[in-house]
């Protein structure tokens, strides 16, 4: 990123309570993205099975939302 947060940004990525960052530990981004691409290479290559495909859809749904809600979760902390 070349520019600096907008005050919007900011204040979207910011918490006032340090407590309510999730810290949790989880695999990295790196792993997670294998764990995509390994999911939709499955996808791709297994037999059209529903039964086997609905769950591994569901997974790979899941992963993805629990990234995309990694890239939105607050970075800052108001003091």
């Amino acid at each position: 990123m070349t520019k600096p947060f907008t005050p919007l940004i900011y204040s979207e990525l910011t918490v006032r309570h340090p407590d309510f960052i999730d810290l949790a530990e989880h695999a990295d981004s790196a792993t997670q993205c294998d764990y995509c691409r390994a999911l939709n290479q499955a996808l791709i290559l297994l037999p059209k099975n529903e039964q086997v495909q609905i769950p591994l859809r569901g997974l790979l749904h899941d992963v993805v939302g629990f990234m995309a809600g990694e890239l939105k979760a607050p970075r800052f902390c108001q003091a």
